[in-house]
């Protein structure tokens, strides 16, 4: 191994996401919206609760106004609002919107996977959920022992193997199983023998 390989490998980072806003897990969602719909009625003080409720929707559910009869009523006459139903509307709407986010960057999003230009790794970013996850992912992290998991995935007849982390559960690292993807690897980070 060179020296400057040597030294690569060194600084080699772990990149590591914690999205803190979708750590709201099922059964703390109620309680997440009255805290959230508590909090700002206190920003806002003259506006009333089923007002603050239908902002609340708009934001965590946008086609709602557009697809759901119910929500379109509540737009029409706010004050026809049933608030309970509106909070539990809105919890559901939370929880589809940060499930939603989750899995797209899990599994969806370009920046996912981003290979290290200096080493040619690519690197996972890594998602969790709930405080506990969180605090277990920190600790493997810090104390370098973090478990993984193979797993082989076929994409358009190419067969690719996963390295997944197994708290999270998300691909850490990746190996092509395309010929012409390894070929330009190869041409591109393979250093000369000494």
């Amino acid at each position: 191994m060179s020296p400057s390989s040597r030294s690569r490998r060194s600084r080699e980072k772990i990149p590591i996401s914690l999205d803190i806003s979708s750590s709201v897990s099922s059964p703390n969602v109620s309680e997440y919206v009255q805290d959230l719909l508590s909090k700002l009625q206190r920003l806002s003080p003259g506006k009333e609760e089923a007002d603050i409720l239908l902002e609340q929707l708009r934001i965590f559910d946008p086609d709602a106004a557009w697809k759901d009869p119910v929500v379109r009523h509540w737009l029409e006459d706010p004050t026809s609002i049933d608030l309970q139903k509106g909070r539990e509307r809105l919890s559901e709407s939370i929880t589809r919107h940060y499930d939603r986010r989750a899995k797209m960057l899990r599994e969806d999003h370009p920046l996912g996977i981003q290979v290290n230009l200096d080493t040619g790794v690519a690197n996972g970013v890594l998602v969790v959920r709930t405080i506990d996850d969180c605090s277990e992912l920190i600790r493997r992290v810090i104390t370098k022992n973090l478990e993984f998991e193979l797993e082989t995935k076929t994409v358009n007849d190419h067969e690719y193997v996963l390295l997944k982390e197994t708290v999270s559960d998300c691909v850490y690292r990746v190996m092509t199983g395309d010929a012409m993807l390894t070929n330009a690897f190869w041409n591109f980070y393979l250093e000369p023998s000494e």
